[in-house]
């Protein structure tokens, strides 16, 4: 028999993960229901046209495809954005009522290094927002964003917010050349700021570069770089501003700015107004920070973009990131564009709750009915009826001694054991006790149900 164990980069999950899974991916629906989402479902996997033409380089350099048995190329989707996007363009959710407003969750696969918090197969939550575009969209859907991270049990975390746009109206102004020279190109390859094996590509146009370095922070390169592409000094110093700028009084500062070197203010005004929409809405206005060099990575963003991380996953510590972007156009549905949405890190997110000792998992009850020196048949109305009001019950099966039955019940993680034997029958009144304290109560039959339910 070959290799049996499981593959690099994926995990099993045991009973205790899954319970805590599921209440994460149960707050989060509900937040989204909330919002007014409702949840969709693609297939796992889809054509693998569509993520080569609508999926980043980063993404494509690591599908995994293969072929059918019919000859045609399939990839287990690394996303999920691109299928309900295809599932928009193709189905009849395109002739509801705008603005179109899904959620969706499933696992995703990405043939990338395997380490703590990034594997080879994750989970995805996300939402979208068709056919309606703006600053109080941005709003709705970064409040519902913020809501999500309250609602998991994360106490230590930070949203950032920048504008796309704002780079890009930066970056006309500056009048950015679309080529490199050869001269330029040579000296880009070896700063390190591009790659040879880029050479002619899209993502080798001086745009891309000095969007992806400012993306990465890299302020210093951004500098040389625009140097050495010929760019006026007076728009270099902006860069500066554009890194420092952290409050609205800032962007208020920068807009100025911007004013005076005709630069379009027009992206400031719409985050501007995005952060009053957020403020009305009473979101933790405290947890967010200014970043206005960010550009998520991702070509097809145009607007407002942003991003939550827990600093103590260091490295891997994104936990959701979106924005405002253009997806539909290539569908042919130029008119449904922009859309705004996010990605939810499910599996990056479980990872803080334990790292923090989260206190998000308490449980609800589980409940161990012991048959004690009577036939099952006397104890099995009480188990239905304790299923019946939502509660997780189980009975002894194997009919064992008393101190076995009760040292399963601890082993097994029950929060309270109930021992029913002919006295509790005849009156009525059930020994409960309580695993995390070990104390026991009187309790009749009739108020069981609402005292476990407390």
């Amino acid at each position: 028999m070959g290799d049996l164990r499981r593959p690099r980069g994926t995990r099993d999950h045991n009973p205790d993960d899954m319970r805590e899974r599921r209440r994460l991916e149960g707050a989060i629906i509900e937040v989204a229901r909330r919002c007014g989402f409702e949840e969709v479902r693609t297939p796992i996997f889809e054509h693998t046209e569509l993520f080569t033409a609508k999926s980043g380089d980063d993404i494509i350099a690591q599908l995994y495809a293969f072929e059918d048995k019919s000859g045609r190329s399939l990839t287990l989707r690394p996303e999920l954005t691109a299928p309900v996007m295809r599932m928009i363009a193709t189905g009849d959710l395109r002739e509801r009522p705008r603005p179109v407003k899904v959620c969706y969750t499933g696992p995703c696969f990405r043939y990338e290094e395997a380490k703590t918090g990034r594997w080879r197969e994750f989970d995805q939550f996300g939402v979208e927002v068709v056919g309606a575009s703006g600053p109080l969209v941005e709003a709705e859907v970064i409040a519902c964003a913020m809501s999500m991270l309250e609602a998991s049990g994360l106490k230590e975390w930070r949203f950032s917010i920048g504008h796309v746009g704002l780079l890009h109206a930066f970056l006309d102004a500056a009048q950015v050349p679309a080529t490199f020279t050869d001269e330029q190109r040579e000296k880009a390859i070896k700063d390190g700021w591009t790659s040879k094996d880029h050479a002619g590509a899209e993502r080798d146009a001086p745009r891309t570069v000095l969007l992806r370095m400012l993306d990465k922070q890299q302020i210093q390169g951004t500098n040389e770089l625009m140097r050495l592409l010929g760019i006026e000094e007076t728009y270099i110093t902006v860069l500066d501003a554009l890194d420092s700028n952290n409050s609205n009084e800032d962007l208020a500062s920068l807009s100025e700015h911007f004013a005076n070197l005709d630069i379009d203010t027009t992206p400031i005004n719409n985050l501007q107004e995005t952060l009053g929409h957020l403020s009305a809405l009473g979101v933790p206005m405290e947890r967010i920070d200014l970043d206005l060099t960010t550009a998520r990575g991702l070509d097809y963003y145009t607007g407002c973009v942003f991003e939550a991380r827990v600093e103590t996953l260091g490295g891997e510590g994104q936990v959701l990131g979106g924005g405002t972007y253009r997806l539909l156009h290539l569908f042919g549905l130029d008119d449904l564009d922009p859309c705004c949405g996010f990605g939810f890190g499910t599996d990056r997110v479980l990872l803080a709750l334990e790292s923090q000792g989260s206190d998000a998992t308490a449980s609800a009850p589980r409940v161990a009915l012991i048959p004690l020196n009577t036939e099952a048949n006397a104890v099995l109305p009480m188990l239905t009826a304790l299923r019946d009001s939502g509660i997780t019950a189980e009975i002894e099966m194997r009919q064992r001694n008393l101190s076995k039955s009760m040292k399963w019940a601890d082993n097994a993680g029950f929060t309270h054991t109930i021992v029913v034997g002919p006295k509790e029958i005849e009156s009525g009144v059930l020994s409960v006790k309580d695993m995390m304290s070990g104390e026991s109560s009187s309790i009749t039959h009739s108020d069981l149900i609402e005292r476990l339910l407390e």
